[in-house]
């Protein structure tokens, strides 16, 4: 069945499920997808599970019980402390307005109306704006509720905040350049190709040991800390403890690497020790003046953390940049997303989802824009 392409890249529907709600109104469950297809099999999908008695749909559970259910399932004991933590302060202290709503009545303005409350306090509000869309995905995935209210919520970026992006052409081409003219040091280039061929998170790729890469496989099950002294500690969540495969030139270039150095750490310090915090934004500072000059800007210069000249940026280039371009290769490269999730060891599945839907719909509307190109 062909149906409406909506602007933001998905084909929409609604089924109804054959139940009334409390003002006698026929409910109705809204579905959508990036392809014609994939819509019709959802809904195919749900009426099976309505036919068989497999469907349920109880938007009038109580948000703060879901809440604290979902903290306790999904994220104590799941991931590092601190941000299991973070969570829960949210939790209690800026989601408390909806607890005695049920989730399906709770609106896009009533978690607009929290944000809004946090002004001036961006990160406070990026928090909130997480939380709340993590407890409605996982209401959708447990088939409480089918809309997630967070969607298209507004947040104000902070200052400094660059939004997370892949990388463009113009600065692959730079960074290729830069390799075939040797202008990177060794620790550099084996650095951003690390990023480039693993999508490992920084603090990851800085806790690498070498013993950590062999035949051709990276085992993450560790990560740089510098809060409360230079350190180590586990992934993100226990979904970071993973294998990741890389190219067998990148196995020749850390087994090269290797032969220089004799040290546990790849990444290390002056000291071969682990890499401090000043030493690793010196480091990286190197590596993106490079890059900043081959795309045309002025380096900047930093002397004893005192900035002596800005120069010019000509981009906002973050090594984090490297993670999600390496999930948009996935992406490109048709990996499921299952197996996204696990190599990029994201805590929850939709993360990759989210990316990848976010793919599709850019995808689909270049499509479109394309099929109108007429000579």
């Amino acid at each position: 069945m062909a149906r409406k392409l909506y602007p933001d890249g998905l084909y929409k529907t609604t089924v109804s499920i054959k139940k009334y709600d409390e003002n006698g109104n026929l409910m109705r469950v809204h579905l959508s997808a990036p392809t014609n297809k994939e819509l019709d099999q959802k809904v195919a999908e749900l009426k099976a599970k309505m036919k068989f008695g497999m469907f349920s749909h109880d938007g009038n559970k109580i948000f703060g019980e879901y809440a604290i259910y979902w903290y306790n399932t999904y994220q104590k004991g799941h991931c590092a402390d601190a941000t299991a933590q973070k969570y829960l302060g949210i939790i209690n202290n800026h989601l408390e307005p909806l607890y005695n709503m049920h989730l399906s009545e709770i609106t896009k303005s009533d978690i607009q109306n929290l944000i809004n409350m946090q002004e001036g306090h961006p990160d406070t509000q990026r928090m909130i704006k997480v939380t709340a869309n993590q407890i409605f995905e996982s209401a959708i995935d447990d088939e409480l509720i089918y809309k997630n209210p967070c969607k298209k919520i507004k947040v104000k970026q902070a200052s400094g905040q660059t939004k997370a992006r892949a990388l463009t052409d113009a600065e692959k081409n730079a960074i290729s350049e830069l390799k075939r003219e040797h202008a990177f040091s060794p620790k550099e280039q084996l650095y951003v190709d690390t990023l480039y061929v693993s999508g490992l998170r920084p603090e990851e790729a800085l806790a690498l040991t070498f013993s950590d890469i062999k035949d051709n496989t990276i085992t993450v099950n560790k990560a740089l800390k510098w809060k409360g002294g230079k350190g180590l500690k586990g992934p993100k969540s226990k979904a970071g403890y993973r294998h990741v495969d890389v190219p067998a030139w990148y196995q020749e270039e850390v087994n090269s690497f290797h032969l220089d150095n004799n040290t546990k750490f790849i990444f290390t310090g002056i000291n071969g020790d682990l890499i401090s915090q000043s030493t690793y934004k010196r480091f990286w500072l190197g590596i993106w003046n490079k890059i900043n000059v081959k795309l045309g800007g002025k380096p900047k210069i930093v002397v004893q953390n005192v900035v002596k000249d800005p120069g010019i940026a000509v981009t906002d280039l973050t090594p984090y940049m490297f993670r999600h371009n390496y999930c948009t290769m996935l992406y490109e490269l048709k990996v499921d997303v299952k197996e996204a999730s696990r190599i990029m060891g994201h805590s929850n599945v939709r993360i990759t989802l989210d990316i990848y839907t976010h793919l599709d719909s850019i995808k689909s509307t270049i499509c479109q824009k394309v099929a109108g190109i007429t000579l």
